[in-house]
């Protein structure tokens, strides 16, 4: 069975059960906050 779960939403659960918010992983990747919101939303790719 595939998941149906995506990148973004991947790296939302990660960063809640590692009890991170969305600025401090905005900070140790040196992005902009909103720009990791939508990267999470699947409404701005992310790159590899």
């Amino acid at each position: 069975m595939m998941s149906t779960e995506t990148t973004g939403e991947k790296l939302r659960q990660i960063r809640a059960q590692k009890g991170l918010s969305l600025r401090e992983v905005a900070a140790l990747l040196a992005i902009d906050v909103a720009i990791l919101s939508k990267m999470e939303r699947g409404e701005r790719k992310i790159s590899k």
